[in-house]
């Protein structure tokens, strides 16, 4: 299969056009191009999971469906993402981020670091599973 080599703000573009837990980058190119959907499901293959927590997701830290939560004590609101199958999360509003920076960013409204702040259920942050990989893995800035 061909691959292609995007930049993050076309990545990010495509991201913000994909339906949240059924649109694939190439899902979206598809319908950007007036192409025909395809046949079978085009999900990612798991060595080709998109979103920055594809490597969380290898590794089996964490799994599509999971809740990542981020309480944020000043205001004491709490706001939920779902981890999706590409290594994305996406809101309630079905809104789909890239990865934990841009959807605490999108939240505070100004840039924010996602990693440090969001939590699996079980109290550990995205940072600290980043930590325990080998290699450090992920796009995490």
């Amino acid at each position: 299969m061909p691959r292609i080599f995007i930049d993050a703000e076309v990545f990010e573009a495509l991201a913000d056009r994909a339906r949240a837990w059924r649109d694939t980058p190439n899902d979206v190119i598809r319908a950007l191009l007036a192409l025909p959907p395809v046949a079978q499901a085009s999900t990612p293959d798991a060595e080709d999971l998109p979103g920055q927590l594809g490597p969380l997701i290898r590794a089996g830290l964490i799994k599509p469906g999971d809740q990542i939560t981020w309480y944020r004590r000043n205001s004491q609101e709490t706001y939920t993402f779902t981890v999706t199958a590409a290594g994305f999360l996406a809101d309630a509003d079905g809104t789909v981020h890239t990865g934990p920076n841009r959807a605490a960013t999108h939240i505070a409204g100004y840039p924010t670091k996602g990693w440090p702040v969001f939590k699996t259920p079980d109290g550990t942050t995205l940072a600290d599973l980043v930590a325990s990989l080998p290699n450090n893995s992920t796009q995490e800035p």
